[in-house]
């Protein structure tokens, strides 16, 4: 599984819906390249700041992030 950044005009809408939350934002993608899921089929995003980011790929929770 991999990163990969939200755009622009992303990053502001979920900044605005989640003003407590503070980072980048990243949709998750599996290594085929498609969206990862939940079991409800809803998208998965999440928000981090850079250590979280360094600590999720050293760790292999990552292996990649793409702009």
């Amino acid at each position: 599984m991999y990163l990969k950044k939200l755009s622009n005009k992303k990053q502001k809408q979920f900044n605005n819906n989640y003003p407590f939350v503070s980072g980048t934002w990243y949709v998750k993608m599996n290594e085929d390249s498609s969206k990862a899921r939940n079991m409800q089929g809803k998208v998965l995003y999440t928000c981090m700041v850079d250590f979280e980011l360094r600590s999720a790929l050293v760790s292999k929770e990552f292996t990649r992030v793409e702009n």
